[in-house]
């Protein structure tokens, strides 16, 4: 009797426990990214447009299409570089203040500030100069005909910050997925319970 109450028992305790890595995953800032909480300085709008085909091919970036919006930015010291991939509101934002993962200020040409907080968000900082953000910096530029002068800027950044934003779509996938699983763990574990006895 007690061992049917193990097996009752085990497999709620593995869902609960995918379930709460699961949501960690999404709008989790990484102990490597908290400075920019801290960090007083602007990010500004260098350029915005289309994820290319071949940066997809160099990078194995499983998260992006090609094709898919994205923008530069940079703060006036140079230190890092933000690179906003996905459809996001903030793209539509000249310039942006870092609160958290999935919560940013957008202020506008005018002085104006509006906070825009993201369902679902992922960021990855690098303690050191990636090649991404200079890559997709001068493909931007190209794409959209202007000079190529703040490409000398982004190569004497310091940090690059990758920030990906996922629609109400991808995080109801997601999550429609993680049920599956569970359901499907659950089914293995009783399955596994009526074969052992």
């Amino acid at each position: 009797m007690e061992l049917y109450k193990l097996h009752f028992i085990v497999p709620i305790l593995l869902s609960l426990l995918f379930l709460i890595l699961v949501q960690m995953e999404s709008n989790f800032l990484p102990e490597r990214c908290i400075y920019l909480k801290n960090d007083t300085e602007l990010l500004k709008l260098k350029c915005k447009g289309k994820y290319p085909l071949w940066a997809s091919t160099k990078y194995q970036d499983t998260l992006i299409d090609s094709g898919e919006p994205m923008g530069i930015y940079m703060v006036a010291s140079l230190h890092h570089v933000v690179v906003v991939l996905k459809s996001s509101p903030l793209l539509d934002c000249p310039t942006l203040e870092f609160i958290d993962v999935n919560v940013l200020n957008c202020i506008d040409e005018n002085g104006g500030n509006n906070t825009i907080t993201l369902s679902s968000a992922s960021i990855f900082c690098f303690p050191f100069h990636i090649q991404l953000p200079d890559d997709l910096l001068k493909d931007c530029l190209e794409q959209n005909e202007m000079e190529m002068d703040i490409v000398s800027d982004v190569l004497k950044t310091k940090v690059g910050v990758v920030h990906y934003t996922f629609d109400e779509n991808r995080a109801a996938d997601g999550q429609t997925a993680s049920m599956g699983l569970i359901f499907l763990l659950w089914i293995i574990i009783f399955s596994h319970k009526f074969i052992c006895f």
